[in-house]
């Protein structure tokens, strides 16, 4: 009886020993699009909390091992999720084809009645705007490493990636016209995420994404109301920003 016993558990020690050699391999890739080339970005492991940024021509490495999933983010383009399996490893380069973002604002029509108050529109009314394009001298040719204009990018991940990943086992909120991340895409330019929010251009696919996992944003996407909307986007600002600060990634 004890013989057996000891063979079980010297099974189950190799099981476990077995189990912990597997460990995280770099990943040869390549971020691509049928428009543009891709020379800028990130990308992430939700798994393991690393970041590496994307190169010259979309050429990225990272350590990861099936079943990690990567996060790619760029300013241009429309932030994508992959599920890492076997296969993926075999390939010399592990290809990402991505899509642009759609800008393109959508036709608007006033109605004659106006709604005169707007909950939340105050802090829109007393926002304070500081700084021009000549404020800040930064040199897009290399990667910002560490601290960018006094915020940790690198940090903010960590923290968001703990939320993405309470979120995967969920489905997508879709709103009428597709995922809540495209409608904002059409609906508001860049210069809204960097003048209004302020918001660094690593920072602005990350927040859409961490805007996605709240579970109004189907209603509000739904509602087609731009104000809604803004008032939407500028508390989850708030709150982006808040969850950065009480990780100390703030100067």
């Amino acid at each position: 009886m004890k013989s057996k016993l000891g063979i079980v558990v010297l099974f189950l020690v190799g099981q476990y020993c077995i189990a912990q050699t597997q460990v995280r391999k770099p990943l040869h890739g390549q971020v691509i699009n049928d428009s543009i080339a891709v020379e800028n970005g990130y990308v992430f492991n939700l798994n393991s909390k690393v970041t590496t940024f994307i190169g010259i021509n979309g050429f990225f490495d990272i350590l990861a091992m099936p079943k990690d999933t990567l996060l790619v983010t760029s300013l241009a383009l429309k932030a994508k999720k992959m599920v890492l399996v076997d296969v993926d490893f075999k390939e010399k380069l592990y290809v990402v084809k991505t899509e642009l973002f759609n800008n393109q604002l959508k036709e608007v029509v006033v109605g004659k009645k106006i709604t005169p108050k707007i909950a939340g529109s105050q802090e829109i009314v007393g926002m304070k705007f500081t700084g021009d394009r000549q404020s800040s001298l930064v040199n897009r040719t290399m990667p910002l490493y560490g601290i960018v204009n006094g915020v940790d990018f690198v940090a903010i991940f960590g923290v968001v990636a703990d939320w993405l990943k309470k979120k995967d086992k969920k489905k997508l909120h879709k709103s009428a016209d597709g995922n809540f991340i495209d409608k904002v895409q059409r609906d508001f330019k860049p210069e809204f995420f960097k003048n209004t929010l302020k918001l660094k251009e690593e920072e602005i696919n990350l927040f859409l994404v961490f805007c996605d996992t709240d579970e109004n944003a189907k209603r509000i996407s739904n509602a087609n109301d731009a104000f809604r909307m803004m008032d939407f986007l500028i508390i989850k600002n708030n709150a982006f920003k808040k969850l950065a600060q009480s990780s100390k990634i703030t100067n």
